[in-house]
């Protein structure tokens, strides 16, 4: 799976679970889930829920930290990074 479509998948989640229908102009690397984007620890785990579900990976409990899932960048390149360590693993 390719970065652009990746990408374009994880940002459909991030629309379809907040509770906020005008979030696109805020969506960017560095948009806090939290702060910027209106989720709370419930929303934050259903988005989490979802991602695993799209892209058939799971996160460890040790990676469910702000510094790996508080920001929409982040998250992305930890997606990004388990999709193709998933996939390399599959070949």
């Amino acid at each position: 799976m390719q970065i652009t479509e990746i990408s374009k998948h994880f940002e459909r989640i991030v629309r379809e679970t907040s509770i906020t229908s005008a979030i696109a102009d805020k969506i960017s690397p560095d948009a806090d889930f939290v702060e910027d984007l209106g989720f709370d620890s419930l929303l934050t785990i259903r988005m989490i829920a979802d991602v695993e579900e799209t892209f058939k990976i799971d996160f460890d409990v040790e990676e469910l930290v702000y510094e790996k899932i508080g920001r929409y960048g982040t998250l992305l390149d930890t997606i990004v990074k388990k999709v193709q360590e998933k996939e390399l693993a599959n070949e």
